[in-house]
């Protein structure tokens, strides 16, 4: 048998310090990803780091679900009790989704390798860790990757926000979703909204305030760009920026007040598409 640990080379045990703020500064395929990866998990099972020594724990909520079917009590450590930082306690912020989907899928792969004992020397994915009680403990804390804040800065903040929305909105616009529905959402939304044609309509769509104007936009919008598929393309375009519905919500109020008119045209039909697609792109 070996205690066989995964191979780094100097400059990557460096970002390996999570008693450090690091800086990985690389070229593509050099193994930052990986490195953060493993420097995501020396967070979850060091019991000695700043962040332990430092700051207090958050809500540790007793494991459930499927999770706590798969790593009986009786055989883990109680998550009060674990030592290192759980997954919902470790940041990781990525610039897009994909990104996040990989650190993530690595996270977990790197989690589920590791073992309580020994390894034989020809496996060549297992990692012998002495700091792991418990194979029940590593189920512990896959299970609660689940819910890690690994995402982009938007999805991350939503997360923060969402228990408080309705502090700050009174009807939510965004949600944060795959990006392989995104387009399919957004296609969705806008066949959702051609096919209304009465009050009837537009409340099973989900068209919220002046039914009337939101037609009467939608019909202006698709004879301005030559007909409902034309319009189709140009919306789902901009559908697609992110931000796009709130600003253009602002521009034309602001319009809209400096020529003394109402806004409540082409601005109503672009929100009540928004909160159709509740995407967060």
């Amino acid at each position: 048998m070996s205690n066989r640990r995964i191979p780094f080379n100097h400059s990557q045990r460096l970002g390996l310090d999570i008693d450090r703020h690091i800086a990985l500064d690389a070229g593509a395929g050099t193994g930052k990803t990986t490195v953060m990866a493993e420097r995501y998990v020396q967070h979850l099972i060091a019991s000695i780091q700043r962040s332990t020594l430092v700051l207090p724990h958050g809500p540790r909520e007793p494991l459930s679900g499927h999770g706590s079917l798969r790593a009986p009590a009786r055989e883990r450590t109680d998550r009060k009790e674990w030592q290192g930082l759980l997954p919902s306690e470790v940041v990781a912020i990525t610039f897009t989704k994909k990104a996040a989907s990989e650190l993530k899928a690595r996270i977990r792969a790197r989690v589920a390798a590791t073992s309580k004992s020994p390894v034989d020397p020809d496996d060549p994915v297992r990692v012998y860790d002495p700091r792991i009680r418990s194979d029940a403990d590593v189920e512990m804390l896959l299970s609660s990757l689940d819910e890690a804040p690994i995402s982009t800065i938007d999805a991350f903040l939503s997360q923060l926000l969402s228990p408080h929305l309705d502090l700050v909105a009174v009807h939510p616009s965004r949600e944060q979703i795959a990006q392989e529905r995104a387009p399919l959402l957004i296609e969705e939304a806008l066949h959702s909204a051609w096919r209304v044609r009465t009050i009837s309509d537009a409340q099973e769509a989900g068209v919220l305030g002046y039914v009337n104007s939101f037609i009467e936009s939608r019909d202006r919008i698709a004879i301005a760009l030559g007909g409902q598929e034309q319009a189709s393309v140009v919306l789902s375009g901009m559908l697609n920026k992110s931000l796009f519905v709130e600003e253009s919500k602002r521009s034309i109020e602001a319009h809209a007040h400096r020529l003394g008119a109402p806004s409540i045209m082409t601005n109503h039909f672009l929100s009540n598409c928004s909160w159709r697609c509740s995407l967060n792109l």
